[in-house]
């Protein structure tokens, strides 16, 4: 029965992270009306599947990534053609939101523990509710990575604190603030989808540190 309430926690956690909703606040609710215990070893477990499967997903887009900053970073005489600039300007945006996304984590404890109360956990719900039927009152963008600014980028960095607010949506945040901006909606959903792969190892950082102060508290 344990094992079966495990998995079911993954599936909520690693299905919610590919769609316009809060990942933390559909598993805390699962937790609340499951009777799981959500422990530091089993969030890791879920991390690594999510990460993985992202990881298979976008491995042709990650090695083309790795090849355009190999020519990019190059000598000039050495190149045997030009890098393309859209790869690199997604390349750039990826490292750029670590930035705002590593000053979250430092916050991730308070953050987390002020909206362990269902009331606020459901006013943040229907605040991300509302966040995703504004969308369709703002014009549809068609800037893409090549028309990106670094401010662009950094903004989308910064929507990596709404993956610690339970009832907020990373992706969510990212479609507003982008359409906002002007940028195309299939690549906003794209990138969102990207950056979970560094968003999800700095989960598996937090996870492996909870869990070894738990440890150390223990003996």
């Amino acid at each position: 029965m344990l094992i079966i309430q495990y998995l079911f926690y993954g599936l909520v956690l690693g299905l919610s992270q590919l769609l316009p909703v809060s990942s933390l606040a559909h598993a805390k609710l699962y937790c609340m009306f499951s009777g799981t215990k959500e422990t530091a070893l089993l969030s890791i477990f879920a991390h690594v599947g999510i990460l993985a499967a992202l990881l298979v997903h976008f491995a042709p887009q990650l090695k083309r990534m790795r090849q355009e900053m190999q020519i990019a970073n190059s000598r000039k005489h050495r190149r045997f053609r030009q890098p393309d600039v859209a790869v690199i300007a997604d390349s750039r945006i990826m490292g750029m939101s670590w930035v705002p996304f590593a000053a979250a984590m430092v916050l991730s404890g308070i953050i987390s523990s002020y909206f362990d109360s269902l009331l606020r956990l459901a006013l943040m719900l229907l605040l991300n509710g509302a966040l995703l039927y504004s969308l369709q009152f703002h014009p549809e963008g068609n800037r893409s990575s090549r028309d990106m600014s670094p401010a662009d980028g950094f903004l989308l960095g910064l929507c990596g604190f709404a993956a610690f607010i339970p009832g907020l949506s990373r992706m969510t945040l990212s479609l507003v603030i982008g359409q906002r901006r002007g940028v195309e909606r299939g690549y906003l959903t794209d990138m969102a989808l990207l950056l979970a792969i560094p968003f999800t190892i700095g989960f598996m950082v937090l996870d492996v540190v909870g869990l070894f102060s738990g440890l150390s508290i223990s003996l």
